[in-house]
């Protein structure tokens, strides 16, 4: 004897084929339209009904058959054998696949691809590239243990048992540039599993060292090098000649590189002098661009200068002020400032320094010292110039984020 829930799955699942049309036309609906309605369903793949409810509708079907009229025993027939292949398949335990990608491109980021089975199930893994130059392995995420390890490959066609409910990864990575297509199977072991509707939750924990599975990245530190923008005044005289002035620049020993502004105009008027901090806020601001699991970084498996030079390009150019410019050189050493005040030969940073220049933005690349100085001196403009140069330090500390998998 059928139950009540059959019946009801059964009434629900016509009446909704119908709703479309209209409640006055759900009179008119055949035999052979219910049929050919729950046949359609059944073979969706966006199909969510489960074991039971597939059921009933097959058997709803193969009874609807049976009231089918002889003047349609062609197209009887023909859904017979439809409904017959729909139940053998909902009974049947062979490979069903999970997860299918062609022509996917793969650079610089390793591939990851988690994927779950039951216990008592087997998976199946077909990938192909179009080069040899991978490597990785597939593992168990949450002991870590390998299940095979893969080294210099273009193809994998591997089969395996599942002992116990787990999440799977294939993770690999390539020295070239590569395509490829991937597919994932699975077997189930019996029809609880098949029709099983689990999805794989992904959590990360980061750590301070290093552990099994884990990834280094860098989290941005940034700290301001002056409480306030720093004020200097410079003379450009016919008769008194050109007042150079220097200072030194003293960043935290992490530091990596310091970012510069500077505002150079013949006016000494305070609306040209920026509040205070207002770079390192900037500077903070933009940097939340690049994150991993939240924490804003240098980078993640790649160079920290190329994203850095990134940041230099987001932060806004100070205006610039006509006919006011001057000579900018960053040394090492006070040494090297002693010998230009001399007008001796002194060494300076060729990258970064930079002659009649107006009010800029840039970035320098923290001396072994860990002092960088800095020498201005007047190039056109008027009898005194006033600039308002302010520095930020950016460094770098490293730490390590684990990706967990776990069955939801």
């Amino acid at each position: 004897m059928k139950s009540a829930s059959y019946f009801l799955i059964v009434s629900l699942f016509i009446s909704s084929c119908s709703s479309n049309s209209g409640e006055s036309e759900i009179e008119d609906l055949t035999v052979k339209d219910q049929i050919e309605a729950i046949i359609d369903e059944l073979s969706s793949s966006d199909s969510e009904l489960s074991y039971e409810e597939r059921l009933a509708l097959i058997e709803e079907a193969q009874s609807q058959l049976e009231q089918m009229p002889a003047e349609e025993n062609i197209e009887k027939v023909k859904l017979k054998s439809k409904i017959t292949s729909l139940s053998d398949e909902l009974n049947s335990l062979d490979w069903v696949e999970v997860f299918s990608v062609s022509g996917a491109f793969l650079k610089d980021k390793p591939l990851n691809l988690p994927f779950w089975g039951l216990k008592g199930d087997s998976l199946k893994i077909v990938f192909k590239a179009d080069q040899k130059t991978l490597s990785g392995r597939i593992y168990e995420t949450k002991s870590g243990r390998d299940v095979k390890k893969l080294v210099k490959f273009d193809q994998i066609d591997f089969k395996f048992d599942v002992f116990f409910n787990s999440v799977f990864n294939l993770n690999l990575s390539s020295s070239n540039p590569i395509y490829y297509d991937a597919k994932i199977y699975r077997k189930p072991v019996d029809i609880a599993s098949k029709f099983a509707n689990h999805q794989v939750k992904k959590d990360s924990i980061i750590h301070e060292k290093p552990v099994a599975n884990s990834v280094k990245a860098y989290e941005l530190i940034t700290e301001s090098v002056y409480y306030e923008p720093q004020k200097f005044t410079m003379k450009n005289s016919f008769w008194s000649g050109k007042t150079p002035i220097y200072a030194a620049i003293e960043v935290p020993e992490e530091t990596k590189y310091f970012v510069y502004t500077m505002i150079v105009t013949g006016e000494d008027n305070e609306r040209y002098n920026p509040s205070g901090q207002m770079l390192l806020k900037e500077v903070q601001k933009n940097t939340t661009e690049y994150k991993v699991m939240g924490y804003p970084i240098f980078s993640t498996e790649s160079t920290s200068q190329s994203l850095i030079r990134d940041l230099i390009n987001t932060l806004s150019t100070p205006s610039r002020e006509e006919g006011q410019s001057l000579d900018l050189y960053f040394v090492e050493s006070e040494n090297e400032v002693k010998k230009f005040l001399k007008e001796q030969e002194f060494k300076y940073d060729l990258a970064n320094s930079v002659r009649g220049t107006q009010s800029r933005k840039g970035i320098v690349k923290r001396p072994k010292s860990g002092y960088s100085y800095f020498i201005m001196t007047p190039a056109t403009g008027d009898s005194e110039m006033y600039v308002w140069f302010d520095a930020v330090a950016l460094y770098e500390r490293p730490f390590y984020y684990e990706l967990q998998y776990s069955l939801k």
